[in-house]
């Protein structure tokens, strides 16, 4: 059973035992008010009737010994007028029935002589009245019994109302509440039943959401209605739902990508291996001058120099990623020096020019991770570059320090850039290859500018060059980093 229709089934039943106890006490209620003014009623006329009639009876008493045709004349002339208003009368002479109808199971009855006393503001001192109701032959009877008076004490006077047409009229009472009742339980439940599937709507979409993202629809999102707790609940469903989207997509990236470099890297190292073999094999078959055993043995010693790159590489790669750096004060001046020392040689043999200019004093990073971020940019720059054109080194200070390295080599697209920091992709795989180029250099910066909270900026136009910047996102003063002793000169 779902969870609105327990809670609507709870609500209807805690309604339906609410609604019939008042009901209940409601008819209760009006049955007791109808007997005691009944009973009020009866207590009046019984006064009113033992007054008269005893009044009467003295007088007959006072004019004629014989008295009982008189009596019973006078007797009956009362008991036929309240026939009329269903009221039964008896006279009882020292408890015995004299005059009257009435059965001796009324008459006689103990409940009707020994009582308690029943409202006493209807009563006299000397006329004590007593009420009882009976049932008499599946019959109801409101029954008041009092002495006639002072000179009359022997007699009784009982007085005896049939409830037939109060208990038919409660009887219709009761049944029209039940039916009023049956129609308003019947709306109530309808009406709790489109409140219930309203109100709990929303998590009848949670839960259909989390089914579609259970089956792999991570994009769906569940719809949020109004601002209450179920509508918090269903925003943050679709945060959580957004960020398993967002790190599903990135492991899927990642997965990509771990495969595309191994076939990359699968792909490197078949070209020197090759290289290897089939020389190899060149020296092992054929009788060779020496002149040609020494070029075969160049290829041999340059393809393990290749794989020997490679390797230093992907292993630089994975100590960026993974191990600590030390922070130190570095002169730019220094760092610059240290690269054009490094590098100097390949700009001869290309006889190209490099100029550094130098706006920042110092900044603050990993002198030696930072040295081979450089190296890298220079060298891929220089690979790029023309015969006799130049490149820039330079420093600037833009509230946070820059560094920048910029060529006028054939220059990238705009979607060569958005793969050029992956590891093993090259622009011009001939070139690279011509070069020595392993395809890992830029992805080593990447991960060298992300260690150091930095941002590494390429842009580059076919044709035009292309400029990187290597922006810090960090002060420069030294009281806000955390550094090692000792300065990088």
């Amino acid at each position: 059973m779902k969870f609105w229709q327990k809670a609507f089934l709870l609500t209807l039943l805690l309604f339906v035992l609410a609604f019939y106890t008042g009901i209940f006490f409601l008819a209760n209620y009006s049955y007791k008010s109808t007997l005691q003014n009944y009973r009020e009623r009866s207590f009046g006329e019984h006064y009113f009737i033992a007054s008269s009639f005893s009044s009467d009876f003295s007088a007959i008493l006072n004019r004629n010994d014989d008295y009982q045709p008189a009596l019973e004349s006078l007797f009956t002339s009362y008991e036929n007028y309240y026939k009329n208003r269903n009221v039964s009368l008896a006279l009882l002479d020292k408890g015995k029935q004299l005059l009257g109808d009435l059965p001796p199971s009324v008459t006689e009855s103990p409940a009707l002589h020994n009582p308690p006393r029943e409202n006493p503001a209807l009563q006299s001192p000397s006329r004590e009245r007593r009420s009882v109701i009976e049932t008499v032959d599946d019959k109801k009877f409101l029954l008041v019994s009092g002495s006639l008076g002072e000179n009359l004490q022997d007699y009784t006077l009982i007085y005896a109302y049939d409830l037939s047409e109060v208990m038919e009229s409660q009887t219709k009472l009761t049944q029209f509440l039940i039916g009023v009742s049956f129609i308003i339980i019947s709306l109530m439940a309808l009406f709790l039943f489109l409140v219930f599937k309203k109100l709990t709507r929303p998590i009848n979409e949670l839960q259909k959401a989390t089914a579609r993202i259970t089956l792999g629809e991570y994009n769906h999102r569940a719809p949020v209605y109004g601002q209450d707790e179920i509508a918090q609940l269903a925003q943050s469903f679709n945060a959580m739902a957004q960020e398993i989207e967002h790190k599903i997509q990135e492991l899927h990236l990642s997965s990509e990508q771990k495969q595309q470099f191994i076939d990359n890297f699968a792909h490197e190292l078949r070209t020197p291996l090759t290289t290897i073999k089939g020389y190899a094999q060149y020296l092992q078959q054929i009788d060779l001058k020496e002149d040609e055993r020494i070029e075969a043995l160049n290829f041999i010693l340059s393809a393990v120099n290749r794989i020997q790159n490679m390797a230093n590489k992907l292993l630089d790669l994975a100590l960026t990623r993974s191990g600590a750096i030390s922070i130190q004060e570095i002169q730019i001046s220094t760092l610059f020096a240290k690269v054009k020392e490094t590098i100097n040689l390949k700009l001869s043999q290309k006889n190209l020019n490099i100029i550094t200019e130098n706006h920042l004093e110092r900044i603050w990073g990993d002198p030696f991770l930072l040295e081979s971020l450089l190296c890298n940019l220079v060298d891929n720059a220089i690979n790029a570059s023309p015969t006799g054109s130049t490149i820039w080194l330079r420093a600037l200070d833009e509230n946070y320090g820059v560094i920048e390295v910029k060529d006028q080599g054939k220059g990238m697209s705009p979607e060569e850039i958005q793969h050029i920091t992956q590891p093993f992709y090259r622009v011009d795989k001939a070139r690279s290859r011509e070069t020595g180029g392993t395809g890992i250099g830029l992805a080593l910066c990447h991960q060298i500018a992300q260690r150091h909270k930095a941002l590494l900026e390429i842009f580059s136009q076919p044709d035009q060059g292309t400029r990187i910047r290597l922006r810090f996102t960090t002060s420069l003063q030294p009281e806000d980093k955390t550094m090692t002793s000792g300065n990088y000169d």
